[in-house]
């Protein structure tokens, strides 16, 4: 499934590029962005799935929504976007004194988008 980056030119939409994204190389992943689960699509676009990679919840949520507001439009809330973590199976721990919250088994790629605090708003 191709996706079209549409950009404005003189007041009308333009496609500009057509971007193939990685295959669905993901057992439960895979299927469901094939049926349309933005929150899949960008995981299989912009994380890696590795043994022992962990990345905390607020980089995570913050590529999310800056992938979102490029691609999708409304993102989902924090507590959201974890539960849909979970439901796909990645699990979380807590470290440190301030308990930051990690999901292990993702990495995020070097081309995710990256989102500010000020994004989540």
């Amino acid at each position: 499934m191709p996706f079209f980056k549409v950009i404005q030119v003189g007041g009308r939409a333009e496609i500009v590029e057509v971007v193939e994204p990685r295959p669905p190389d993901h057992p439960v992943l895979g299927p469901l962005a094939q049926r349309g689960d933005v929150v899949a699509l960008f995981l299989l676009s912009y994380c890696s799935f590795e043994p022992g990679a962990a990345v905390t919840a607020k980089e995570l949520h913050w590529a999310y929504m800056a992938w979102a507001g490029r691609e999708e439009g409304e993102a989902l809330t924090p507590t959201a976007l974890g539960r849909k973590l979970t439901e796909f199976g990645f699990q979380r721990d807590k470290l440190g004194p301030g308990f930051t919250t990690r999901r292990l088994g993702l990495k995020l790629l070097r081309d995710a988008p990256m989102g500010t605090k000020e994004s989540e708003g």
